[in-house]
């Protein structure tokens, strides 16, 4: 043990006259003579001790080595000519006998052997102490045997596993795995015993009393003079506070990132758009309604904020002193259309990043006019609505007064067996009045929906069904495309039915051919402000098509382009979406199909694998 001499003297302690030794002794040995009653003051540790019994008794050399200090230090006995070297071995317990009058070079070297025994001692003695001293157990176990049992653990490996010496020698290491043992570690565990290799792992394991912990292992071949021996050693250690703390850290910076997303989020579901830029003016978020006008965060998250947002100067000069100002801006939106925006510009001191940030919040104005128009068009509509309600109930009754006198005409006709066609045209255009007189009635009174979930592909079989007789005569189908595993349409059914019927009818007139119109139900994105799951109907027709200049006008009340038309089908239809909480879109682009699109709120009853969903029924391949 070479490397022990860096920090383990070599004493020699000669006991006696011992007039061997006057030359001077062997390189890094100090000599000390003294008595053997003052053993107990020599300086310590020594690597070597000699006792010179030819001055003294056996009885004081004895009593000089039952020092407990001198325990493991190895001991020369120097005798005369008429002492047994054995018995003075056996009672001093000497490590070596040397008589007196050897040659100085015997002497030297036997001085040489029993000092590296003592260095090796003590060298083995330091090991033992820190192993003792330290917080990782020592296993040894014997790879060459079956099972691999361990021969050796180190006092550590009770304290740590609670499991006692005794219990453990002769047993393979695997006690201590549990039902949490990660089985990959303990593949490596095995291959690197296989292939005599180092490995460390760390994995959960079982203490006595059942608790668990994470062991950190690594084990080693045992190799003396460069040739691996047949035991594996292994050193454990107690990892469970490094291995909580890492978890500690990992959740921490999940929920870091889990809060940073749910800013995100909410930012996403506000409706206005927020850029943020640094303090050197380059983009790093784009909310969702920024990028729906300005283009999405991809293409301007790192980019120079003046450029995306099109400012007349730097967001600094913007500012000057002031912690935030608005301004109305127009910008150009990704689809080449002009933005009309009012913008927020605040500075962020104290930004999480170099230098102060800036937040810009804007909302585009064409957006509030739109809503504008909305309202004072719902507004004249209810008015509408309230005039022409009026206006039915008092038209009702002499409507039904006349009906009833033109019956009454025609039985007495038929009594006399004379026949009118006035009279037959006049019921004809009672009727007609009457029908008038019902739509204006549901038109401006409508009944309150009564929402409930439906099943999407229910509603659409109904409003098919409804227009079957319509169908039928053309001799022919219309096309429906329902995807699967939609959710509930949260709605009231009747009014959705009636609404589709409309909005088929309607088609039919355009197309007079039943395959060239088609009804659609698909997933639509979640609604921004409640975060909710949305159903979106289509009814598409390829017929003519709506004119642009009368598009904006195919939901005023009393509109119509068809001869025979009340102008109140989509009147009504649009006041029974909005009813249900929903809304009606119409589109009809130069050489596309005319769409009419229903969004509605989703709901989902109850997990797909618990409640199964019959299919649509197969009317015509999906187009």
């Amino acid at each position: 043990m070479a490397h022990v001499d860096a920090f383990i003297p070599a004493f020699l302690l000669v006991v006696g006259e011992a007039p061997e030794i006057a030359s001077p002794p062997p390189p890094g040995v100090v000599v000390y003579r003294t008595e053997p009653d003052s053993l107990d003051a020599t300086p310590r540790p020594l690597a070597g001790l000699l006792l010179d019994a030819r001055s003294h008794t056996v009885e004081q050399l004895a009593t000089a080595r039952a020092n407990e200090w001198l325990a493991d230090v190895p001991v020369m006995v120097m005798i005369g000519a008429g002492a047994d070297p054995d018995l003075v071995a056996e009672v001093l317990g000497a490590d070596d006998v040397l008589r007196a009058g050897c040659t100085e070079g015997e002497l030297r070297r036997r001085l040489g052997l029993l000092l590296g025994l003592g260095r090796a001692r003590l060298g083995m003695s330091f090991a033992e102490q820190a192993l003792e001293h330290s917080r990782s157990s020592l296993s040894i176990a014997d790879v060459a045997s079956p099972d691999h049992p361990l021969v050796h653990v180190s006092p550590v490996f009770e304290t740590l596993t609670g499991f006692p010496v005794a219990e453990v020698l002769g047993r393979n290491c695997r006690f201590l795995q549990g039902p949490d043992a990660d089985p990959v570690a303990i593949d490596t565990m095995r291959a690197a015993v296989a292939e005599r290799q180092r490995a460390s792992v760390v994995l959960r394991n079982q203490r006595r009393d059942g608790t668990s912990f994470w062991n950190e292992v690594t084990i080693f071949p045992v190799v003396a003079q460069g040739v691996t021996l047949r035991w594996m050693g292994g050193l454990q250690h107690d990892a469970t506070r490094l291995v909580e703390a890492q978890d500690e850290a990992e959740a921490l910076s999940r929920l870091l990132a889990d809060r940073q997303r749910f800013v995100h989020a909410v930012l996403d579901g506000i409706e206005v758009g927020i850029v943020i830029a640094d303090g050197a003016g380059h983009v790093t978020f784009v909310n969702g309604t920024a990028a729906a006008a300005i283009g999405a965060p991809a293409l301007h998250v790192g980019r120079d904020v003046k450029r995306v947002l099109e400012l007349p100067a730097e967001p600094a000069q913007l500012l000057g002193e002031a912690p935030r100002v608005v301004l109305e801006h127009t910008a150009i939106g990704h689809d080449g259309g002009e933005l009309d925006l009012e913008l927020s510009i605040s500075r962020a001191d104290g930004a999480a990043h170099e230098g102060d940030g800036y937040f810009f919040i804007f909302r585009d104005l064409r957006l509030d006019k739109q809503r504008e128009q909305e309202r004072r068009r719902l507004e004249r509509l209810a008015a509408m609505g309230t005039m022409v309600a009026g206006f039915a109930h008092e038209v009702r009754n002499p409507v039904a007064a006349l009906r009833s006198l033109a019956e009454s005409l025609a039985e007495d006709l038929d009594d006399v067996r004379l026949r009118m066609p006035q009279v037959a045209r006049m019921m004809d255009v009672l009727g007609r009045v009457e029908r008038l007189v019902c739509t204006s009635l549901q038109f401006g009174r409508p009944d309150p929906p009564r929402l409930a979930p439906h099943r999407p592909w229910v509603l659409i079989s109904e409003a098919l069904t409804a227009v079957g007789p319509r169908t039928r005569e053309l001799r022919d189908t219309i096309r429906v495309d329902v995807a699967p595993d939609l959710p509930d349409v949260v709605v009231d059914q009747a009014q959705l039915v009636q609404v589709l019927v409309i909005l088929l009818d309607n088609a039919l007139d355009a197309t007079a051919s039943p395959r060239r119109v088609q009804v659609r139900a698909s997933s639509g994105e979640r609604d921004p402000s409640s975060g909710r799951e949305e159903v979106v109907f289509e009814v598409l027709d390829d017929g003519p098509g709506i004119p642009s200049e009368i598009l904006g006008r195919v939901f005023d009340p009393f509109f119509t382009t068809k001869p025979s038309g009340t102008g109140l089908g989509l009147s009504i239809a649009q006041q029974l979406v909005s009813e249900n909480r929903g809304r009606l879109d119409v589109a009809s682009p130069r050489g596309g199909p005319t769409s009419f699109t229903l969004v509605f709120p989703a709901q989902r009853t109850a997990p797909e694998c618990l409640t199964p969903r019959p299919s649509p029924p197969d009317r015509t391949p999906p187009t």
